[in-house]
């Protein structure tokens, strides 16, 4: 039996390890997400790191902790253990900043490396580009400035190609550009730029209208249909009425940070918008691309189909709906949109 003395000596001995257990508790979580200071205070500048293919977690812990990107190799190998990380590490090149804590260095490690794997989809406006660029590059690169990009590619809309690119993280910005319209002058080859010519439009005409194309349908067998209904109506002095040339030309007048590049929906007043892009007040094709199209929305206008169809929408669903009157056309409106 115990007795009063024992008893109390057993709680206090328990008080004594519930209060350890909380503050290591506390100094752990503290620890794990202080930035590094091993390499000096506020240090910022980026290492290259490798882990070598079948490489254990105390061989990087070390080597990071030789290296003097975290505080603590100990540390480390508890991290990686208590979340089960040990198999997530990848093997291959790095660059890390010196004063990652050791979440975003452990984080990094099975994400980030010397190469940056960049995906464009069809259909964004370069802007939406930069964004995405800028996210990409936050913690991983010293010479990359996406604030450059929109100044190098001004006139280059359309015509930086949508596709996955990995590059180094340390590329310039006139070497992404480059990469991308050399990839658009490769995907758009010689027959296609012969069958255009032959066609009577220009490569610019053909691409402006590729990049309404990809915005207004997201449907293969859609696209060469309504490339038709765009250039039957150019060819008749029909204004193009799209409604892509007119969120493109909102969104660049007066969009706010952290709305979307492309407005859903529009107002009567925003039909009227004052931009040479409305292609309901002016006929003709807009000034120049409005997104950066892939290349079947470019093959839909070389190699349009021709149909008895002057009008198309499309439904809630996705789903396009042709029409050969205005008449008809307004029967859908009603029957799809309402």
């Amino acid at each position: 039996m115990f007795n009063r003395k024992m008893i109390k000596r057993i709680l206090i001995l328990l008080t004594a390890l519930v209060v350890l257990l909380i503050l290591g508790t506390l100094y752990y979580k503290f620890s794990i997400s202080r930035l590094n200071y091993s390499s000096g205070k506020n240090d910022a500048s980026v290492v290259d790191f490798v882990i070598k293919p079948g490489e254990k977690v105390y061989e990087i812990a070390e080597h990071l902790r030789q290296a003097k990107l975290i505080n603590s190799a100990a540390l480390f190998k508890i991290y990686v253990k208590l979340n089960d990380f040990s198999g997530r590490l990848q093997a291959g090149s790095y660059k890390i900043a010196g004063n990652l804590s050791l979440v975003e260095a452990v984080n990094l490690l099975q994400h980030g490396t010397f190469d940056a794997r960049l995906t464009f989809p069809e259909g964004w406006r370069t802007e939406e580009m930069v964004e995405y660029l800028s996210q990409t590059f936050r913690l991983n690169n010293q010479n990359f400035r996406v604030a450059d990009f929109l100044n190098q590619s001004k006139y280059l809309e359309g015509y930086l190609f949508p596709d996955t690119y990995v590059v180094p993280f340390d590329i310039k910005t006139s070497e992404l550009i480059s990469l991308m319209t050399s990839n658009f002058d490769k995907r758009v080859d010689n027959k296609m730029r012969s069958d255009l010519e032959r066609s009577g439009l220009s490569l610019k005409d053909a691409v402006t209208l590729a990049s309404i194309i990809e915005r207004e349908s997201n449907n293969d067998k859609d696209r060469p249909v309504i490339a038709g209904i765009l250039l039957k109506r150019l060819k008749s002095g029909w204004p193009l009425e799209t409604d892509a040339t007119i969120q493109y030309a909102l969104a660049s007048i007066n969009r706010k940070e952290g709305e979307d590049w492309w407005p859903k929906e529009l107002s009567a007043a925003d039909l009227t918008v004052d931009s040479p892009y409305n292609t309901r007040k002016n006929q003709g094709l807009p000034p120049g691309p409005i997104s950066n199209p892939g290349l079947l929305s470019i093959k839909a206008v070389v190699y349009s189909l021709e149909t008895p169809y002057w009008f198309y929408l499309t439904d809630k669903n996705g789903v396009t709906h042709y029409a050969k009157t205005l008449q008809e056309h307004e029967d859908n409106i009603s029957k799809y949109l309402r």
